[in-house]
């Protein structure tokens, strides 16, 4: 694959020909699982001179808003955004968690049809890349490490406005009911500039027909181009914000408090510890999620607005993909636009 990111754009045909028994040889062992798979993220990895290169490349950087907020050996789901084309930021900030998050590792998940793309993948497990799943979330917090995602997943990658007037984001509502189950809080994570490292290819309206096809299949499939019209990310300073965590555990406390007091007022000895096993797997009501999802949107606006670079005129839209198209967060004023509501998601978003 590195040998691909160093070809011309127009080129890249001829490198995949070449490559294609090796990408047929790795694909037929993944199909049948025997492909090897890390448990653990690599700890020399984060260290690596490769990685290294990449953050001086962007001169990246991370802030944390208040590290006061941050609990030791407490589990979080770090909700990243904007996704962008491809995301570097995810990747650059991978050897900055120690220090945010200390005593812990941070396990990334993404979307499982990056497993298709070899050698990147065996190094991104390295750096704490996992498939995506309720169960990869579950695993990664019982195991008391940070489980980081990116909300707006494929669908994120063709939201790029050409005109940089705006930076788009896809409100969505999965790994908050991840979170809610897990009975974990919510850190918010912004990378900044993270938008701006690759162009499209295609005009808007092919990349509009190619996000269709990609949400249907799952494959990421954005023909994207950088610097000298390579493979090349644009050369940006790219920074990221971690931001005050979201009191989920607070939420689904006064959830399991609501319970009880609902409950009859004599109570059977011994059943309080049976009690609060069931209020744990308790499916998150609606009313629930879209408080937490209010107070997700009010913590990105407010990142957003404090930390983007001096003299950026760009504003934030926050698109809500719970009712129609048109539902939208606008800058610093909430223009919602509710449509019907297709009910709380069955599975999680990626």
């Amino acid at each position: 694959m590195l040998g691909v990111a160093l070809v011309p754009f127009f080129g890249w045909a001829g490198a995949v020909v070449r490559y294609l028994p090796l990408l047929c040889t790795y694909w037929t062992l993944l199909y049948f699982d025997l492909v090897p798979r890390r448990r653990r993220l690599s700890h020399p990895a984060l260290s690596c001179w490769l990685l290294r290169a990449v953050v001086r490349y962007f001169n990246y950087h991370v802030i944390v808003e208040d590290p006061s907020s941050l609990q030791p050996a407490t589990p979080y789901i770090g909700a990243q955004s904007p996704h962008g084309i491809y995301p570097i930021a995810t990747i650059c900030g991978a050897p900055f968690n120690s220090a945010v998050f200390p005593g812990q590792d941070a396990y990334c998940l993404a979307a499982s049809a990056l497993q298709l793309q070899p050698f990147l993948w065996q190094w991104m497990e390295c750096l704490g890349g996992r498939p995506i799943s309720a169960a990869a979330i579950k695993e990664v917090v019982d195991q008391g490490d940070v489980c980081c995602l990116v909300p707006g997943g494929i669908a994120e990658m063709f939201m790029l406005d050409s005109s940089n007037r705006t930076e788009q984001i896809l409100i969505r509502r999965g790994f908050v009911r991840e979170a809610l189950k897990n009975d974990v809080d919510i850190v918010p994570i912004y990378h900044f500039n993270h938008t701006q490292t690759f162009s499209y290819v295609l005009p808007p309206y092919l990349n509009a027909w190619l996000s269709v096809a990609c949400r249907k299949t799952g494959l990421p499939g954005c023909f994207l181009i950088g610097r000298w019209g390579l493979f090349v990310p644009h050369k940006v300073d790219m920074f990221t914000v971690v931001g005050r965590p979201i009191p989920v555990r607070e939420r689904i406390r006064q959830m399991r408090d609501r319970k009880t007091r609902g409950g009859k007022e004599g109570k059977i000895p011994g059943t309080e510890e049976v009690r609060s096993r069931e209020c744990s797997v308790v499916e998150p009501t609606v009313e629930e999620i879209e408080a937490i999802v209010a107070e997700y949107k009010e913590a990105l606006r407010r990142i957003y607005y404090n930390f983007r670079p001096v003299g950026s005129k760009r504003e934030l839209i926050m698109i809500d993909n719970r009712g129609s198209p048109g539902s939208t967060v606008v800058g610093g004023n909430k223009e919602e636009q509710e449509g019907k509501s297709d009910g709380c998601e069955r599975s999680l978003d990626r």
